[in-house]
């Protein structure tokens, strides 16, 4: 067995369960005031960071392997008890003193059966002042550590919750201020750091202990447990498709209000040749509503976080997830589901036209007259003029879909400025000790999170730049926050009743940040099944707005999501589905419910897929712009998304329905090419 197997196995699978003991047995206590935040600087900078390192030049592979679990629970509860006795006044402010600490970690010891007398001692803080200190010691000798290095470890960590927590403690006397035992003077913390003590954790165990910290933050500070409900509304589904709620629902529009229209018209072949188009310089519009692209300060915001996701970006391995987008991986996808040189010609020329409307600034907006002085016509409506987050997303997405990123392609540039928008005005902010960041603008709410989310995941999973592992961890942590604690959804503002709209994007999110080895909570995702259960009609096969329906763009996004949350091909309700989307085909006055409908029929495969497949690309190849400045857009009559969102919103989605070959790597092929979410 390798080293990194070692310490997996022998080390961070034993302190991870430690860790949900922890969790769990806080939880059982319904202390409402709880502050968890003293844990997670604790965790980041001693079981994260300065333990393993210090296992890492102390023990070698034998050494590793003849750790017993028991003996890496009893060391992490000893030196987390003394964290806890103390600062814990910060963890529970309302408690004058730390006598509900001790009876605490007994009950978590009694969970993992050590032993009881492995906790008795003379109740006082560690000395982490005297590098011979006893308790360092015996409690290194548990482990085989030198007890010194344990004295420098603790009273490092120790120092980093008293700097990091001190803003957020009420004043008082100066006569109180001092600690019972004193931290490190600051000529100490020198010399550690002239030692090289406390550099970054060896590669074998970050990850999944970081990954266990934010864990453990969400679940402490952010949803309820989410009950397992069994839907008990009836629907009787009928043959008639409804009303039904469509994409780019920018304000609170109801469903009733809206019709879905099934018009058929006749099929036209494509072109048999197919023009290479040049490339085109980004045209500078005389007047541009300029909105402001300077980064916010995200060391600052994040700092107690940011030596965490260092270390959790430099133990990644490399993403295989979206390799399908990359050029010979294209080729092969592209023959085998049916794509053909116009469809890519046709997404070739959708790009250009997105690139024409890129502000100077980096954004894009839905009211995209203002790049061109209104030249192709057909902008979104007035409300969609503050929207500038969620445009930008929309514009990014096809360009990623065809493997074009910021690092690599003829448009990183143009990628780089739009992302450089999206993560300059994400709003940053400390939620209990977790850094969320809200991507919400003007009329655009948790639609524009949704999508920038899936945006910096995407980019962060196709390139692994550090710079957006923040980023695109914030925006994953803001839609845990935002999640309707007891029905799981999401709809327009954070703890709002969800929508199968909005669940839908917000699904495609998390799964990004789930394949980009991003911090995505079960409980999160558990959420979101629950409320597509909520919404289901006939045991999963049809899909409702906001209540079972038999709605059919709602039915395409619940399959999809079902799809991604883990059904197999074989689901009895699945195949319905399937069919039932097969029937209904492509729908030329819904961009929005064909995006859906070619990810699932693609996914399943089949005839149903090679039926759907030949229509769709047929009529997107042959109904997109050929001439004039709309050239390589679309726009036809598309609902709410057409009036709402305009030429920019139809050209996303029909760009991205025609990346469908290769945007993803097929779930239902002989090797599951993206694993589960972590249910």
């Amino acid at each position: 067995m390798d080293r990194k197997a070692l310490g997996q196995q022998h080390f961070t699978g034993p302190m991870m369960q430690l860790s949900e003991s922890l969790k769990g047995t806080i939880q059982e206590q319904d202390w409402p005031e709880f502050n968890p935040e003293p844990i997670v600087h604790y965790y980041q900078s001693m079981i994260a960071e300065s333990l393993p390192e210090l296992i890492e030049q102390s023990l070698d592979d034998t050494d590793i392997a003849d750790l017993e679990p028991d003996q890496v629970q009893c060391f992490g509860l000893l030196v987390l008890r003394d964290m806890f006795r103390r600062f814990h006044k910060r963890l529970r402010p309302n408690e004058a003193d730390s006598s509900w600490v001790d009876p605490l970690f007994s009950q978590i010891a009694a969970k993992h059966d050590l032993p009881s007398e492995a906790l008795v001692d003379d109740g006082k803080p560690y000395d982490v002042k005297d590098l011979n200190a006893p308790w360092a010691g015996s409690l290194g000798a548990l482990m085989g550590l030198p007890g010194g290095e344990l004295v420098r470890a603790q009273g490092k960590a120790l120092q980093s919750v008293q700097k990091q927590t001190a803003a957020a403690t009420p004043a008082k006397p100066a006569a109180a201020a001092k600690p019972a035992t004193p931290m490190l003077d600051d000529e100490d913390e020198v010399e550690y750091r002239r030692g090289g003590f406390f550099s970054s954790a060896p590669p074998w165990m970050v990850s999944s202990l970081v990954h266990g910290l934010v864990l453990l933050m969400l679940a402490l500070v952010t949803l309820d447990p989410v009950q397992i409900a069994k839907n008990v509304l009836t629907v009787t589904p009928t043959d008639e498709a409804g009303q039904e709620m469509e994409e780019f629902s920018l304000e609170q529009i109801e469903p009733d209000s809206m019709e879905e229209e099934m018009i058929e018209e006749p099929v036209v072949s494509p072109p048999t040749t197919v023009q290479a188009v040049e490339a085109i310089e980004v045209e500078t519009p005389d007047a541009v509503l300029m909105v402001g692209t300077e980064m916010p300060d995200m060391i600052d915001a994040i700092a107690p976080m940011d030596s965490l996701t260092q270390s959790l970006t430099a133990a990644m391995e490399a993403t295989t997830e979206f390799s399908a987008r990359s050029t010979d991986m294209k080729k092969e996808l592209l023959k085998k589901y049916g794509g053909s040189e116009a469809t890519e010609a046709a997404v070739t020329k959708a790009l250009e036209w997105f690139q024409r409307h890129q502000l100077p600034n980096g954004a894009w907006n839905l009211h995209h007259n203002i790049a061109c002085g209104n030249k192709c016509g057909n902008p979104g409506d007035e409300k969609a003029k503050d929207s500038f987050n969620g445009a930008t997303a929309l514009a990014i997405l096809p360009f990623l879909g065809a493997g074009q990123t910021h690092r690599q392609g003829k448009y990183k540039s143009v990628v780089q400025r739009g992302l450089m928008f999206i993560a300059g005005n994400m709003k940053v902010k400390n939620q209990g000790g977790l850094i969320t960041g809200d991507c919400r603008d003007g009329a655009g709410n948790m639609y524009s999170h949704g999508l920038c989310a899936i945006v910096l995941c995407e980019a962060y999973a196709m390139t692994k730049d550090p710079a957006l592992a923040k980023p695109a961890q914030a925006a994953l942590n803001f839609i845990a926050m935002s999640q309707h604690k007891t029905g799981g959804g999401w709809r327009y503002s954070p703890g709002q009743e969800g929508d199968t709209s909005v669940v839908g994007w917000m699904v495609m999110a998390l799964k990004s940040g789930h394949m980009g080895h991003l911090v995505v909570p079960p409980n999160t995702v558990r959420g979101a099944s629950l409320f597509l259960d909520r919404v289901s009609a006939d045991n999963g096969v049809y899909y409702g707005y906001t209540s079972p329906a038999k709605k059919p763009s709602m039915t395409a996004v619940g399959l999809l999501c079902r799809m991604y949350l883990g059904w197999d091909k074989e689901n009895p309700s699945l195949q319905k589905g399937v069919d039932y989307l097969a029937k209904i085909g492509l729908n030329k006055n819904d961009a929005y419910h064909n995006y859906y409908s070619a990810q699932v029929l693609r996914q399943y495969g089949g005839p149903h897929w090679d039926a759907f497949n030949k229509n769709m690309s047929e009529w997107l190849v042959d109904s997109q712009e050929s001439t004039g400045h709309a050239a390589g857009s679309w726009h036809f009559k598309s609902g709410h998304t057409g009036g709402r969102g305009g030429r920019l919103a139809i050209t996303s989605l029909c760009t991205m329905t025609l990346e469908v070959y290769y945007r993803h790597l097929p779930l239902y092929a002989d090797k599951a090419a993206e694993d589960d979410f972590p249910l």
